[in-house]
């Protein structure tokens, strides 16, 4: 969950990671009972607020060069506006797992 601290609002708007083609931020989105996800150029993060990253939500779509395996560490690298980068590391799990 992407947290800001400043008084401006901040935008996640590029996430990289080792052996992914692309990993594109996406919003889902239910209208007339169809489900579908829509590409987003940015998620933005409130002054002083966090933004929420979840299935069923605002989220990462990946797009691995090979098969992921549960339990392996992954490097991101986030990209914000106003230039801040931010490496962090994540875990590879199945859906019912995330925290």
């Amino acid at each position: 969950m992407p947290n800001n601290i400043g008084a401006e609002v901040a935008s996640l708007i590029h996430t990289e990671a080792p052996g992914f083609v692309k990993i594109e931020l996406h919003e889902s989105v239910d209208t007339d009972g169809m489900h579908s996800m829509i590409e987003k150029d940015e998620i933005v993060i409130p002054a002083q607020g966090q933004t929420l990253l979840a299935s069923g939500s605002l989220h990462h779509a990946d797009r691995p060069k090979k098969r992921l395996v549960m339990g392996e560490a992954l490097p991101l690298n986030l990209t914000f506006s106003h230039e801040v980068f931010i490496e962090l590391g994540a875990m590879i799990c199945r859906r019912d797992q995330m925290n």
